[in-house]
């Protein structure tokens, strides 16, 4: 070797040193300056909590229930903020939220579960991931092309354009509040880079243009949400029990109530039960409405209170009204408007009965096929009224409305007449939804929320989605609730009304087309961030590769659009199961498929050994069996995020083989079973979880 390539060798390699010791120097730096930033938040209460920002959990003060996840901050929930930097800036910006604009934590909660995505989405460039002391990659690397590419991927996920707004506003939020990083750490401060801002549009703006040109549908008009199966199973037996025993006793009671009685202290005139029928009722009725209504007396007099009438006539109502909405799937302004008589016997067969009504929503008569319990509750709402009226629903209280109230001179007074025709009239939106929400409050029913859905029409939707959720399912527990609404002993003549009712038809095509989106988008979603596993889940993300590889012309939420809406045709066509087991797999079979299916093989194994069946009539066996799934052993099981129970479960057990629990499950057979499931899971639980056994701490 000459002297002159000695001298460049020697030159290179103090170049490379140099760069190597300030790479070092500036990891140094930055972890440095994290630290001490740290060590200044970390003993700091947070308020509106019981914690300290260093803490792992932020629990709300007024919260009770610690475990109650709704309503608190488990920081270890959030995967993707786990490494140090993302974890101690999300918490900067929580706080900030909490302290400055004073938002509660459980409503932080839905802005940091947006940052775990975008930085779940930032993993590929390993954005503030690195390891202590050495050097990290920060968001002022990004660029507007990162924040679009996160934006197009997500909204190609089957999003909304409201919770697509929420993402860019909570990204908005960070680089706002980074800005207080800029010059002291810079790689914690995101610049100028934001597309809608740049675009000076509102991100809201921005998002339903961006959908617009990716040519996404929009769908913010969120499906109308079934009843939770322990609200359902309430407010069927409180009503069904009313209906059945108290009902009648009631109109008794009411019947005797007069549409003018006594008049208010200024003269106008109201139904009231007189003295004399107050202190006969207080004799004849009393405790006798208890488990519904207890009867309210006077402490003076013992007499009944008035209010406790209309206690009884709204309940009542409210009742007959469940009933009728589980059982007819009617909407609000067809229920309001349906007129005495509306129900009749069928001619041609008993126990049948058929609503005639005309469709407020298509101006359309139809006739609706009901059991003998909605005549029933019909009937009773047809005689529970103290004057006349058209309408099968009448009301309580005279009132005369707003507008007729307005258009009347100051001078002149209140007619009779008025009184007569405000009594004449049907009941709004609004006072039907307040005699459905005030049963389910008198019998502390939880109920229902008014997000996404504050119009009038939501709550009588929920009750056809509840119905048809139903039809779908045929659950036991559904079996049993369509059997008591529907007061037959076979399951088969209750769906005779159902399947012949066309808004539980169409009730049930909407709940069919929702699920089918929700699957093919958490499909889309897992392949295309590789975060997918089993054997059926391989087999997608393989075909997802070689569509990109195809088309390398299209972005990826082009292709991700093009992939999800394969999987919608699948699923609509019945080439897909996409129903996820009792062992949190996706099942990806094919239901037309006639091999054998290992589910069923495994169901009907040991009957077909106890009754020395040929064993043959296995390798028939093509049917589904969910119930007796075998998880990732089976080939068309999909493993993805909806499988939290398996990574639970993964987690448990690489503890229990560290010796974790202390001095329980310690038997062989413990450990056996530990090992197996560890084996089975271990390779899926590190494609969808970034988990194997040794990094359970």
């Amino acid at each position: 070797m000459n002297m002159s390539t000695k001298k460049n060798v020697i030159t290179t390699s103090l170049s490379n040193d140099d760069v190597i010791g300030k790479a070092k120097r500036l990891a140094i730096a930055q972890w440095n300056g994290l630290r001490e930033l740290e060590s200044k938040f970390n003993n700091i209460k947070v308020p509106q909590t019981i914690n300290l920002f260093k803490d792992s959990n932020w629990f709300e003060e007024s919260n009770d229930d610690y475990w109650e996840s709704a309503n608190n901050l488990n920081w270890s929930n959030f995967y993707d903020l786990k490494h140090q930097a993302r974890l101690f800036l999300c918490k900067y910006v929580a706080y900030k939220d909490i302290t400055e604009r004073g938002i509660a934590p459980s409503t932080v909660r839905g802005k940091l579960i947006a940052f775990n995505l975008f930085f779940n989405h930032l993993n590929r460039k390993e954005i503030l991931t690195s390891n202590n002391n050495t050097s990290l990659l920060g968001l002022n690397v990004l660029t507007r092309e990162d924040i679009e590419e996160y934006i197009d991927t997500y909204l190609a996920t089957g999003i909304t354009s409201k919770t697509g707004s929420l993402a860019a506003t909570a990204i908005t939020d960070l680089r706002n509040y980074s800005y207080n990083f800029k010059d002291t750490l810079p790689f914690l401060h995101m610049g100028n880079i934001l597309p809608w801002e740049l675009d000076e549009k509102s991100p809201t703006a921005w998002i339903n243009q961006r959908m617009t040109d990716l040519g996404i549908v929009n769908k913010d008009v969120e499906p109308y949400r079934p009843f939770s199966t322990t609200t359902s199973k309430e407010l069927v037996e409180h009503s069904m029990d009313i209906l059945d025993n108290y009902a009648e006793l009631a109109l008794e009671l009411i019947s005797e109530g007069s549409l003018f009685g006594q008049t208010r202290s200024d003269g106008t005139p109201q139904h009231r039960f007189s003295t004399s029928q107050r202190r006969q009722h207080a004799k004849n009725y009393n405790g006798i409405f208890d488990s519904i209504v207890p009867m309210e007396l006077e402490e003076s007099t013992g007499y009944v209170k008035q209010a406790f009438y209309g206690k009884l006539f709204r309940i009542i109502q409210g009742a007959m009204l469940n009933i009728i909405f589980f059982t007819t799937g009617i909407r609000n302004s067809d229920a309001r408007n349906l007129n005495i008589g509306c129900c009749v016997p069928s001619d041609v067969e008993d126990y049948l009965y058929y609503i005639t009504t005309g469709l407020q929503k298509t101006g359309n008569d139809i006739h609706i096929p009901v059991p003998e319990q909605t005549y029933r509750a019909i009937k009773i709402l047809e005689k529970m009224r103290f004057g006349d009226n058209n309408y099968a629903i009448a009301r309580y209280a005279i009132t005369i409305p707003r507008k007729s109230r307005d258009n009347k001179l100051q001078s002149e007074k209140t007619t009779y007449d008025d009184y007569v025709n405000a009594y004449n009239m049907n009941l709004t939106g609004s006072m039907v939804n307040s005699l459905l929400k005030g049963f389910a409050s008198h019998f502390n029913i939880p109920f229902i929320d008014d997000d996404g859905n504050p119009d009038d029409e939501a709550t009588a939707h929920r009750y056809r989605a509840t119905t048809a959720g139903w039809l779908a399912s045929a659950s036991n527990l559904s079996v049993l609730l369509v059997r008591r609404l529907f007061g037959h002993t076979n399951y088969l003549m209750p769906l005779s009304y159902l399947h012949h009712n066309p808004n539980f038809i169409t009730a049930l095509d909407d709940i069919t087309e929702e699920a089918h989106n929700e699957v093919a988008s958490k499909l889309t979603k897992a392949v295309a961030d590789k975060k997918i596993g089993g054997a059926k889940g391989k087999q997608l993300l393989t075909g997802f590769e070689y569509q990109k590889g195809k088309s390398q012309s299209l972005s990826e939420a082009q292709l991700m659009v093009n992939f999800q809406e394969q999987l919608k045709e699948r699923l609509d066509s019945g080439q897909l199961c996409g129903f996820i087991t009792p062992l949190a797999v996706v099942c990806g079979r094919n239901p037309n498929d006639t091999t054998p299916t290992p589910c069923a093989t495994k169901s009907y194994k040991n009957h077909i050994a106890e009754r020395a069946i040929d064993k043959e009539l296995l390798e028939h066996m093509s049917m589904i069996r969910p119930d007796q799934c075998i998880g990732n052993k089976c080939e068309e099981a999909i493993i993805g995020e909806w499988s939290t129970s398996l990574r639970d479960s993964f987690i448990w057990y690489a503890k229990l083989l560290k010796g974790l629990h202390g001095d329980k499950f310690t038997e062989e057979h413990y450990i056996k079973e530990a090992k197996s499931f560890i084996r089975q899971y271990a390779n899926d639980m590190k494609s969808v979880f970034d988990l194997e056994a040794e990094d359970v701490e």
